[in-house]
């Protein structure tokens, strides 16, 4: 594969990623092997030509995509903040909340106190 085709399917691969994920972040399933599954990729391979391509493992990206999905509800949403962290992807509330904190500095329910 050439240098220019290379970079054409690196970048419609990255885009077809971002777009699984945007549509998929709610499972608490998704993850790299799943991702890895979906795209026919051996998921080490899919991870190091993300990193590579965007700049943040697909494990960061996918937490990425969920607390940012989960700020948007928790400013407009009346949802406990378990109900949040499941709508968003994570099984239980405490995985949501230490990484929502280590995302954003604090809380789920410190963020939505001070909106």
């Amino acid at each position: 594969m050439g240098n220019e085709k290379k970079k054409e399917y690196l970048g419609e691969l990255e885009g077809k990623v971002k777009d699984f994920i945007q549509k998929h972040y709610s499972d608490n399933n998704l993850n790299v092997s799943m991702l890895g599954e979906e795209f026919n990729i051996t998921s080490a391979y899919l991870s190091k030509i993300f990193k590579n391509h965007v700049g943040l493992s697909l494990h960061e990206y996918i937490n990425m995509v969920r607390i940012n999905k989960a700020k948007e509800l928790l400013k407009r949403e009346e949802l406990t903040i378990a109900q949040i962290g499941q709508a968003v992807g994570y099984s239980n509330a405490n995985a949501f909340i230490r990484v929502f904190k280590n995302y954003e500095g604090i809380t789920p329910g410190k963020y939505k106190s001070m909106l």
